[in-house]
């Protein structure tokens, strides 16, 4: 074999298997799929830049150290100039020449796979053969088709970042999904001063979160000028009066533009899948637990198999990889990896959410919730909104944890850990909360870890009758002897 991994798609996720690969010293060739070569989607980057200026600014308007009064006139976010900047600091990172610096035979080109004589993948006149072959293929964002869709400014997510500046839009925006960046991108606008209305056709936005969490974000939202409508499907769109019209659900709306953020189209068909036996559908390659394609020496990952998460497709990259050059017998697991919303305020979570847990453990489960308005450094900070709770097992498993609040995508990652690596809370609550449960350091966010797991042996030392009533009974005697 000529190879021990092709890639094929110049996707992050192809981009870093094959530099990981080629890090454990495997021969690797990547064929990007695409004459242009690495395809360039900087939409994040540019979304986490606009997220801290306008997050910066808002947060000097509503400080607590009145500094609004020399500053408030004088900041103001330039749109153009953070997509040029994004666009600028991204193009080492997304160079493919990085690769092949590393020994990645990179390919420009695209290409389909061959049965006959041999199984191979077929760039222009070379033939790859390899022991292994991974897909990772970017998708694209696209626009539905919806009656009277043409008459309107309809723009994908991806469009989105290459306008120059926000004033062709127009003031009224419609944004179509429920997706985090449907959440994250609405909040921004709205503090830029667009007049936004999130358009939801489901009951209501990310399911499989905390639903007190996604009160408190939606509360801010709607703080910020946001207008959600929740089960309201796109039905038409209309030209009257010069006015563009969309109807959602029972509701018509006026708007200048409409920005489609959770639709998305897979390119698959040109690489001959069929021919090699990989089934596959509208939102994808099918695969089983160990990302193999329907063809075993055959494995997908990220958007070619419908996972737009980069947390899961890391993951799915690092599961693939083991299977590849090691011993096909790893599975995914996606239990353990951190849901994060980057709105303001962050909401990140893991494991369990209430409802589940309740169905799988009854009333056995303890659930406890620390509020940041209790911890020093918010209170120094003013970002006093939010908190964090813990759901655990009466031995101290963690089972789920959601934190919403500042800096909350940080604060998670202690949880992954501790849960990755199945580090229980102290069994004895008297002992647990005469030490630190949670090393953290004071006066920080991370504090509010600690003062969650307290909470739990609080919690379950009064439920502990026995120990509790002994415990009283000690200090009396103590008390008693001390006089």
């Amino acid at each position: 074999m000529e190879y021990d991994l092709v890639v094929i798609g110049s996707s992050q996720a192809g981009i870093e298997a094959a530099e990981k690969a080629t890090l454990l010293g495997a021969r690797v060739a990547l064929v990007t799929q695409s004459k242009a070569g690495c395809i360039k989607n900087n939409s994040n980057s540019n979304y986490f830049r606009l997220k801290e200026a306008t997050t910066l600014i808002d947060r000097v308007n509503h400080s607590p150290w009145l500094l609004q009064e020399s500053f408030n006139n004088k900041l103001a976010v330039d749109f153009n100039t953070i997509s040029e900047v994004a666009n600028n600091n991204l193009v080492v990172d997304n160079s493919l020449s990085k690769l092949a610096a590393l020994g990645v035979d990179v390919i420009f080109g695209e290409g389909e796979f061959c049965r006959l004589p041999k199984q191979a993948f077929i760039v222009g006149k070379r033939r790859l053969r390899s022991r292994n072959y991974l897909i990772a293929i970017n998708s694209y964002f696209t626009i539905p088709s919806i009656p009277g869709i043409e008459s309107a400014n309809c723009l994908t997510y991806h469009d989105f970042w290459q306008q120059k500046d926000l004033t062709s839009l127009g003031n009224n925006l419609a944004i179509v999904g429920a997706s985090a960046c449907s959440l994250e991108l609405a909040q921004v606008l709205g503090r830029l001063g667009k007049k936004v209305t999130l358009v939801v056709a489901t009951q209501r936005i990310l399911p499989q979160e905390e639903l007190a969490a996604l009160m408190v974000i939606q509360a801010q939202l709607e703080a910020d000028g946001i207008e959600i409508i929740t089960n309201s499907p796109m039905t038409q769109i209309k030209e009257i009066a010069g006015e563009t019209w969309l109807q959602a659900g029972d509701k018509a709306l006026v708007i200048d533009a409409i920005i489609f953020t959770d639709y998305k189209e897979l390119k698959i068909s040109g690489l001959n899948l069929a021919g090699v036996g990989v089934e596959y559908d509208s939102t994808g390659i099918n695969v089983n637990s160990k990302l193999q394609s329907t063809n075993k020496t055959i494995y997908a990952c990220g958007d070619s198999i419908g996972i737009f998460s980069s947390l899961i497709i890391q993951h799915q990259v690092n599961i693939a990889l083991k299977n590849i050059l090691l011993l096909p017998w790893f599975e995914t697991d996606y239990s353990l990896i951190p849901r994060v919303v980057f709105t303001e305020p962050t909401l990140a979570s893991i494991g369990m959410i209430e409802t589940e847990a309740r169905q799988n453990y009854g009333d056995k489960i303890y659930i406890v919730r620390e509020y940041f308005k209790n911890i020093t450094q918010s209170q120094i900070s003013g970002q006093t909104t939010g908190w964090c709770q813990f759901i655990l097992h009466p031995k101290g498993e963690i089972l789920g944890c959601t934190i919403i609040g500042d800096r909350a995508e940080e604060l998670i990652s202690t949880i992954a850990v501790m849960m990755q690596n199945k580090t229980k809370l102290s069994n004895n609550p008297i002992q647990a909360i005469l030490k630190t449960e949670i090393t953290t350091i004071s006066p920080s966010l991370s504090a509010i870890l600690n003062k969650t797991a307290i909470a739990f042996q609080q919690q379950k030392l009064q439920r502990q009758k026995k120990n509790y009533r002994w415990l009283k009974t000690w200090l009396k005697i103590k008390k008693t002897f001390s006089k």
